[in-house]
């Protein structure tokens, strides 16, 4: 009877929004919860069949020369620091491979998960050392996003 309550406590709460929101029921606890994928009012979800991934650097990562990104040995872009590339990728039988070249050539393989988003850090290397790409824990990259994008909101002085 309670899990019903919450069930319906859950639904009731989303009724008065504009914007879908994604439930989950725990079976381990018997719980709903909202969904810790975020839903789009930040502009950072990712549709079911695509994997979303964000390439950023931080704004104090080292100097300012940008970055060139290849996905699969294509150009993808430029990164500078406090910029962020935001990337797709739907090949769900093929590993992803995202090469940044600074210097030196580091590349990062790996087979993103559909339907979720994907933060990865990248920072250029110091001297003779190559860049660095890795992966970051969501709740961390979607902070170091947000902080770009208010950054890239703010009038230049």
């Amino acid at each position: 009877m309670l899990g019903g309550r919450l069930a319906g406590a859950a639904i009731a709460g989303s009724i008065g929004t504009n914007q879908p929101q994604l439930y989950e029921l725990r079976l381990a606890s018997g719980r709903v919860a909202t969904s810790l994928q975020p839903v789009g009012a930040d502009g950072f979800a990712a549709a079911a069949d695509t994997a979303a991934i964000y390439l950023y650097r931080r704004a104090d990562a080292g100097p300012a020369t940008p970055l060139r990104v290849l996905v699969d040995g294509k150009e993808a872009g430029q990164l500078g620091p406090g910029q962020y590339l935001a990337l797709n990728w739907r090949d769900k039988r093929r590993d992803m491979a995202i090469c940044v070249q600074g210097e030196q050539e580091k590349c990062h393989t790996f087979m993103p998960l559909f339907g979720t988003t994907t933060f990865l850090a990248c920072a250029p290397g110091s001297g003779a050392a190559a860049p660095t790409v890795q992966p970051v824990a969501a709740k961390e990259g979607l902070f170091q996003l947000k902080h770009i994008k208010a950054r890239e909101r703010k009038p230049a002085n």
